[in-house]
């Protein structure tokens, strides 16, 4: 379904997320159009401070950063209190860390520190969960995503190639865009994914290199990946494709959209939809 047909209801199937693994096409939508709704009031200055009284705990291994900074933002926007729980140095402060959290009163979790799900146990109890951790977290893939449905308007039939990140290519996969897979490992793995992903939209595998990506992106809207893209003349690659292609990121040149900044300022977005949907409407 194209998101643009798409009711949201303001409920998730899943209260947490640690992975898109599970994750409903409807609920990817949900997250997408309330980071919109939530994006549009706050630009016309409406109040959106629900979370007056309520704390959102961080688990992080980085005293600052931008991932901090987005969730910091996120939360004070709504009016709550973020609570940031700094790496600790040894086992044992990290074992006092998991204590500290697990008795105090906090209305959701965000993790942004390896290590941290192997004691979930040790965490306060059905308090949703979020996972901000490494470069294809389902918060930061969420973040493309949102910046692609600004960009482009929608997701289905998008033509995008994307470099071995599980979590977007299962989330874009979900949103029946039309899917060229670059792997620099073509396993029976890999091809048992594509076999999977294939009931969620037209899915082509690749390999990553300079002829492989030429090949994907004939006619591409997108290009996502964590590496720079190996091509040793990407202005006159550039020339020959859309100027709307996206990069993440990428060698500079004036035809090509680097979507880092746009993600850094989207994962707010996603943070306060995600905080909206667990802890507001349910």
């Amino acid at each position: 379904m194209d998101i643009n047909y798409y009711s949201p209801r303001k409920k998730l199937s899943v209260r947490s997320l640690t992975t898109m693994a599970g994750v409903l096409q409807s609920d990817i939508y949900e997250i997408i159009l309330e980071a919109e709704r939530l994006e549009t009031m706050r630009r016309f200055k409406e109040n959106v401070r629900f979370l007056s009284g309520q704390n959102i705990l961080l688990f992080t291994e980085r005293p600052s950063g931008a991932t901090r900074l987005s969730f910091e933002l996120a939360v004070r926007s709504l009016g709550g209190s973020a609570i940031v729980i700094p790496a600790a140095k040894t086992e044992e402060d990290f074992e006092e860390s998991l204590s500290i959290a697990s008795k105090t009163d906090v209305s959701a979790i965000f993790v942004d520190k390896e290590g941290v799900f192997g004691y979930a146990n040790k965490l306060p109890q059905n308090v949703p969960l979020f996972n901000l951790t490494g470069n294809d977290n389902p918060l930061s893939v969420l973040s493309v995503l949102f910046v692609l449905k600004k960009r482009f308007g929608a997701f289905k039939d998008l033509k995008v190639a994307v470099k071995d990140r599980s979590n977007l290519v299962l989330a874009l996969s979900k949103c029946e865009v039309d899917l060229f897979y670059l792997t620099e490992n073509q396993s029976a793995i890999v091809e048992n994914d594509v076999k999977y992903l294939s009931q969620f939209c037209p899915i082509t595998i690749g390999a990553y290199g300079e002829n492989g990506i030429k090949a994907a992106v004939k006619d591409p809207s997108a290009v996502l990946s964590v590496d720079e893209i190996p091509l040793d003349d990407l202005d006159e690659f550039a020339s020959n494709v859309p100027d709307f292609a996206l990069y993440y990121p990428v060698k500079k040149s004036e035809k090509v959209f680097d979507i880092t900044e746009s993600c850094t300022l989207a994962l707010s977005d996603i943070i306060r939809a995600m905080i909206a949907l667990t802890c507001k409407y349910n």
